[in-house]
């Protein structure tokens, strides 16, 4: 049995990263992830992952992502 799977594109988003701003204050975080990035992660997954308590490192290796953009997703998660 063979399945097909196919990849969708989004070809309304910019490829320019995107700057979160905080509700609080209007202050803007100094960090803009890859819309594709961000849309092709398993928030899920980086979630329970840093809940287990597994390093950066790993969590980093296994969603192929920087370490910046761990931190943009670990601030992200806590709002």
């Amino acid at each position: 049995m063979q399945t097909s799977m196919t990849t969708q594109t989004a070809s309304h988003v910019s490829n320019a990263g995107l700057q979160l701003v905080s509700c609080e204050g209007n202050e803007s975080w100094d960090h803009s992830i890859d819309p594709m990035t961000l849309a092709y992660l398993d928030f899920g997954l980086f979630k329970s992952l840093c809940k287990l308590g597994v390093s950066r490192e790993r969590v980093c290796s296994a969603l192929t992502i920087s370490y910046a953009d761990f931190d943009y997703l670990r601030k992200l998660a806590m709002t």
